[in-house]
């Protein structure tokens, strides 16, 4: 990304991808920072800044990431998980 000079949204968040494969959570992040701000629309960046964000306890910041995805009935193509629902206390 940085040699090649190539900052749109989708590169950044391919890299944020990578290293989220990589255990690299905090260059994750720096890069869908910037990938949300090359486009704010861009709804995969904004729901795995929010999963990286629940990851490393910033709830809050998780919560603003998720409430800007406008997008009725979005769904990730990249990031998919199972909830174990008893393992969640009500």
């Amino acid at each position: 990304i940085d040699d090649l000079k190539v900052r749109d949204a989708y590169t950044l968040f391919m890299g944020a991808v990578a290293s989220i494969s990589a255990n690299h959570s905090a260059n994750a992040i720096a890069l869908l920072e910037l990938s949300k701000m090359k486009d704010s629309d861009f709804y995969e960046s904004r729901y795995a800044l929010g999963l990286l964000y629940l990851e490393v306890q910033k709830n809050k910041s998780a919560v603003i990431e998720f409430s800007k995805i406008h997008k009725r009935g979005f769904k990730s193509e990249y990031f998919n998980f199972d909830i174990d629902l008893d393992k969640l206390l009500f």
